[in-house]
């Protein structure tokens, strides 16, 4: 039987004439068992989790994530591991000899994962493994894996190896091994035989000296998971995604930060109540028809080295011109668990106000289509900011400091300009990138354009960094250049998938005479390692990939993708690919986001 936390009654909330449950979703997390087949000293010992079971389910046909299903032999728990990726697959006498497609149903096996990886928060969750063997039946071989010390006794005092000619010694990449290379590192042991003493005593017939567990970063650690609360009546929606922060290892407490965030959008939620209820009284006082109300919360999370920005974004709409928009954004520094203001970046003797203000009032005046009053642009004792690849990004609400059609302003300041002015303690937690940002205008006989975009520097490969730059001052060039547009206003995020990629993501507003004022997104995926822009089709003409997103498409009932026209960039943990449906005179943006590990398998990255 699968452990599942699908869906908890957590509370109601009555307001007025609404009786609302809220309803805790999360996303469907696995609760993996990490006592499974494996004492708990090993479990505290060992950089790994342990599994034992037998293989019931192989997905690997035509499949968009090849897996297999382990159901546990001691306990009916079903786990899912994802087979795409690169792991060490064994026979019992630990030989490298077996493929990936000799994984058959009904194979016992011992699975082990890294413990400190965290689990994706899907459901199913597919587990990447780091090792997998294959029992033969007609062989009793046992498998331990665990840290030794300098005597090749288990730190859980369970083994102690005895270490003849005869035993082969290897690590991952079967080179060769001396006795002396075992200690004090994590083995993974094949035996026949032991005592029966405390501890067992073995004469091994393979020991593999694992490699280092690179070590998880703090922002690694912390675990941010959606509640969802979720309501649909005749006249009210409401769907609200709230983050949970915890620390995969339990080292901090996060109860304070969660609660602020809880608070805010209680804060936020009670006030559409009132606004609904109040619509609600005035539609029924003058027998009008109610209007369809609607309130929506979702997040995103921008990761640094040790300070995780959280953008927490409301939408409200209440009938008529009752709609507004909010983001509330949260600093966490990871060290201390606390929540970081502005002033809290800076030395102390720094007049960080009057060095801000003065960087964001000239932007203001730079920015020739705005109807900002420069002058009375000015940060607040709580300004909202967020830290993003290497910049601070000081945002206002709608109607703060410019008219509501600016939605909400934002004003960017790469970190490396106020190095010397930020507090010593932060300089490296929040130094990502070194990126400057630019912009591109130009005023046509059509109308203004108008896109900011990155530009990399102080890279050592000075010829790299040229191309780069290059291929992205010529992506945003084809749009400045673009007759059809007579206003384009596009602002950018970028995106780090590992060291070989990066993307960067254009949205905002155009108007064209055709279809008027429309939303607009472009992307450019790079190669970090050439400099050279990357297109879907340069990174796959696997099918596979095409049905996957085709199917996607389809339970929306929507047209099939055009493969030549899918574009595609990465966020975050996801690879998102998307085309622009053309529908009678208007246009339509068709995004399909998949987990980021599991592409691996299709796409060439």
């Amino acid at each position: 039987m699968k452990k599942i936390k699908q869906v908890t009654m957590a509370g109601l909330l009555t307001v007025g004439c609404f009786s609302i449950p809220t309803i805790s979703i999360g996303t469907e997390k696995v609760e993996v068992d990490n006592e499974q087949q494996v004492s708990q000293e090993e479990e505290e010992a060992s950089n790994y989790v342990h599994m034992t079971g037998e293989i019931t389910e192989v997905k690997k046909d035509g499949s968009f994530s090849p897996s297999i299903v382990v159901e546990g032999l001691e306990e009916e728990t079903e786990t899912y591991f994802n087979i795409g990726g690169d792991f060490l697959l064994l026979d019992s006498e630990g030989d490298q000899s077996l493929m990936k497609e000799d994984l058959q149903i009904g194979q016992q096996v011992d699975v082990f994962y890294d413990r400190h990886k965290p689990i994706p928060m899907i459901y199913p969750a597919v587990i990447p493994p780091e090792m997998i063997v294959v029992h033969d039946e007609a062989k009793q071989t046992q498998v331990k894996v665990a840290p030794f010390d300098q005597d090749l006794l288990s730190l859980d005092g369970e083994l102690q190896l005895h270490v003849e000619e005869s035993t082969i010694l290897e690590n991952p990449q079967q080179e060769q091994l001396e006795k002396a290379d075992l200690q004090e590192k994590e083995l993974m042991v094949f035996y026949d035989r032991s005592t029966r003493s405390i501890p067992a005593q073995t004469t091994p017939n393979k020991v593999i000296a694992l490699d280092p567990v690179d070590d998880v970063t703090e922002t690694e650690q912390l675990q941010i998971d959606p509640e969802v609360n979720q309501l649909e009546t005749e006249n009210v929606k409401m769907d609200v995604r709230i983050p949970v922060i915890n620390m995969l290892d339990g080292t901090q407490t996060w109860k304070q930060i969660n609660e602020t965030i809880q608070d805010d959008v209680t804060e936020r939620r009670s006030q559409f109540l009132e606004q609904a209820q109040d619509a609600w009284r005035t539609a029924t006082e003058t027998d009008w028809d109610p209007p369809q109300m609607e309130l929506n919360t979702d997040y995103q999370v921008t990761k640094n080295e040790q300070i995780v920005s959280v953008a927490l974004e409301t939408f409200s709409f209440t009938g008529g011109a009752g709609s507004m928009s909010y983001t509330d954004y949260y600093n966490i520094h990871i060290p201390s668990a606390s929540i970081l203001t502005l002033e809290d970046l800076f030395k102390q003797e720094v007049d960080y106000e009057q060095v801000v203000n003065e960087n964001i009032q000239k932007q203001a005046e730079e920015q020739s289509n705005s109807y900002f009053d420069t002058e009375s642009i000015k940060i607040s004792d709580d300004q909202s900011f967020y830290i993003e690849h290497g910049n601070l990004v000081l945002a206002f609400g709608k109607y703060e400091i410019d008219a509501g059609a600016a939605g909400e302003p934002t004003f960017s300041i790469p970190l490396k300009q106020l190095e010397d002015l930020l507090s010593e303690d932060m300089v490296d937690e929040i130094w990502e990138d070194s990126w400057e940002r630019e912009t591109k205008q130009l005023s046509t006989d059509q109308g203004y354009t108008q896109i900011a975009y990155p530009q990399v520097n102080d890279m050592e490969d000075q010829e790299l960094e040229q191309t780069i730059n290059r291929a992205i001052e010529q992506h945003v060039t084809e749009f400045t250049t673009k007759d059809a547009y007579s206003h384009l206003d596009m602002d950018y995020q970028l995106s780090q998938v590992d060291d070989n990629y990066f993307s960067i993501v254009w949205k905002g507003n155009t108007h064209t005479e055709e279809q008027g004022e429309v939303f607009e997104q472009q992307s450019l995926t790079i190669n970090q390692d050439t400099g050279e822009s990357v297109t879907v089709v340069d990174l796959t003409d696997n099918q596979d990939l095409l049905s996957l997103l085709n199917e996607q498409v389809e339970q929306r009932e929507l047209a099939p993708l055009p493969k030549d026209e899918i574009a595609m960039y990465f966020d975050e943990d996801d690879a998102v690919f998307y085309y622009h449906e053309q529908a009678q005179a208007s246009e339509q943006l068709i995004e399909v986001r998949l987990p980021k590990d599991n592409v691996r398998s299709i796409i060439d990255m």
